[in-house]
């Protein structure tokens, strides 16, 4: 009898194989027909050998003295940004994916619009924003909109997005009255990169303005 791990609710379910087969369908596979058995084996090994193991090793690293979890050392990053605020009571990460994504700021809005259309042309999946729908519980492997759950707990959630042009991590650390959001990307091509160059100032301006929103709306809120 063989134990098989594919239920979101099962706490062992491997969030990293969720996130490759998940890429190796949406890169590689769909929409793409295969001649014969041979051929497909030789295209998955050609994928998994020469570009996925080279480019996205799955190392998740932690920064010394907090929880916070980043894709790599952060000095291997090609892009990295690190904001805190103090609130007036603790608010768990689930909770604030809760404030943050039912009240989208429009900035934000109108930069998943930009994302998308710039995006669409490189072959990237649009993502339209969020939902605004964040259930009472995650569990690793399941999906908050676009984002993969790698991690959560009572003051760690860890949501990833992975593509052929970048990685990327966003965690949401809690300790007490702080609350930390941490992105860290790795980019693995010319688009990545060319990419980031807009998106990496204004990340770390939406998240400074997020941050600010937050700290006005717990008092109105229950905190947990």
């Amino acid at each position: 009898m063989k134990r098989v791990c594919y239920n979101v609710r099962v706490c062992h379910d491997n969030a990293v194989a969720e996130s490759f087969f998940n890429l190796l369908k949406r890169e590689r596979i769909r929409r793409r027909t295969f001649r014969t058995r041979e051929e497909a084996r030789r295209d998955v090994f050609d994928y998994i050998e020469m570009f996925y193991n080279s480019k996205r090793k799955h190392e998740r690293n932690g920064i010394p003295g907090t929880q916070i979890q980043v894709l790599a050392p952060v000095r291997e990053l090609d892009c990295f940004d690190t904001q805190s605020v103090v609130l007036p009571k603790p608010v768990s990460p689930l909770n604030t994916g809760r404030i943050l994504m039912a009240r989208p700021k429009p900035i934000m809005t109108l930069a998943f619009k930009v994302r998308d259309r710039i995006s669409s042309l490189f072959g990237v999946k649009k993502i339209g924003g969020f939902s605004g729908a964040v259930p009472e519980r995650v569990q690793v492997g399941q999906m908050l909109d676009f984002f993969l759950v790698e991690h959560a707990s009572d003051t760690v959630l860890t949501l990833t997005e992975r593509h052929r042009h970048l990685d990327v991590i966003t965690c949401v650390s809690s300790s007490g009255h702080e609350l930390t959001i941490t992105s860290s990307v790795k980019t693995h091509n010319a688009f990545g990169r060319l990419y980031m160059l807009p998106v990496g100032p204004a990340h770390k301006m939406i998240v400074r303005q997020n941050l600010k929103g937050l700290a006005r709306a717990v008092p109105l809120i229950s905190g947990r």
